[in-house]
């Protein structure tokens, strides 16, 4: 429903706001008064239309605004610094000549829900095919009209694709007529591609034996070095006799070798023990002197025990006097003077 409209700056209105209520509203005034300009702003919200800035006032400075309250939220279309369509803060901007799909689907409004006063009056001067075709529209039959009109343009565009095809055929037919020598050239080229192959077969076979070739004089290369290795095996198997015996002389040297430096420690630690052997009165009586170290310092660390306990009795009793004298002042401040019970002075 439509709430409320509320113009500034357009037309001969610096600011109008109009209320409305449920059922049928009249807009009544003098001719030349803002009633065609009321209807053009609310046009001009809902469609987008007219173009152009005419109707801005000429006072303005700030643009044109036009509000209409309607189902309980407000669309707002300004132009001036900014061209933009609101819907409450939500704002719309490039939408070119039509309106933003939000505000359309919220006006559910066309032309028709909007006329003006000099407009023919709605399908009484149409034509019965154009009457036919708006209530189609309205019951969705304008479906089947456009679905004939397509299939109509599509059998027109197959036929016309057929013809095109039936001389692009002919013309093809023709064409291939002067290829008719290809059918002899057929045989020619089968016979060729069996040349073909045993002249590849002929290459390969040329190939192998020059690769055989090849291989002979490498190996006549070599002979020679061969041959005179076979007959110096006798000498050869000869050296390496007397390489085996030189390892295994080596291996002998090695074990004696190894022999002799553990004897040598052996002669060491022999030397060593014997002078433990004879060190022995002077070990026992250097352990003997240790032992005693050892029940000197027990009780030396028995001592500084108790000395560290005598310092400690000695620190509290001096702590315990402190006490004792803090306490004695404390009570001469609280004693007085005079006794009262028998008004004498009292000696401290």
């Amino acid at each position: 429903m439509l709430e409320a409209l509320t113009l500034k700056n357009f037309e001969g209105y610096k600011k109008a706001v109009l209320l409305f209520h449920e059922g049928v509203n009249v807009i009544v005034g003098e001719s030349d008064h803002g009633k065609s300009s009321i209807m053009r702003a609310l046009r001009w919200t809902v469609l987008n239309k007219p173009g152009g800035e005419e109707f801005i006032s000429t006072w303005s400075e700030d643009g044109v605004s036009v509000k209409v309250r309607i189902d309980g939220k407000s669309v707002t279309r300004v132009k001036g610094k900014e061209n933009a369509y609101y819907i409450d803060k939500k704002k719309y901007l490039s939408f070119g000549v039509g309106i933003p799909e939000d505000v359309s689907r919220l006006f559910n409004m066309e032309e028709v829900n909007i006329q003006n006063q000099l407009d023919t009056h709605f399908l009484l001067t149409d034509s019965p095919g154009e009457v036919a075709r708006y209530f189609n529209k309205i019951v969705d039959l304008d479906i089947i009209d456009r679905s004939m009109s397509k299939i109509q343009q599509s059998l027109k565009s197959e036929k016309q694709g057929l013809l095109n095809k039936k001389s692009e055929l002919a013309s093809l037919e023709e064409e291939l007529k002067s290829y008719d020598w290809l059918i002899s050239a057929e045989d020619h080229l089968r016979k060729l591609e069996i040349l073909s192959r045993s002249i590849n077969a002929t290459s390969t076979k040329v190939e192998q034996i020059t690769s055989l070739l090849q291989n002979i004089e490498v190996v006549e290369k070599d002979k020679a070095p061969l041959l005179k290795l076979i007959s110096a095996r006798e000498e050869v198997i000869v050296l390496i006799g007397v390489l085996n015996n030189i390892n295994k002389t080596k291996v002998q040297l090695e074990e004696i070798t190894y022999l002799l430096d553990e004897l040598e420690k052996i002669e060491k630690e022999k030397v060593v023990l014997s002078n433990l052997s004879k060190a022995g009165p002077t070990i026992s009586s250097l352990m003997a002197l240790a032992k005693g170290i050892g029940l000197k310092q027990t009780e030396l660390l028995e001592l500084s025990n108790i000395i560290e306990s005598v310092n400690t009795i000695d620190s509290q009793i001096a702590l315990k006097k402190k006490k004792k004298e803090e306490l004695q002042k404390e009570i001469a401040k609280m004693m007085p003077d005079v006794c009262p019970l028998c008004d004498q002075e009292i000696r401290r």
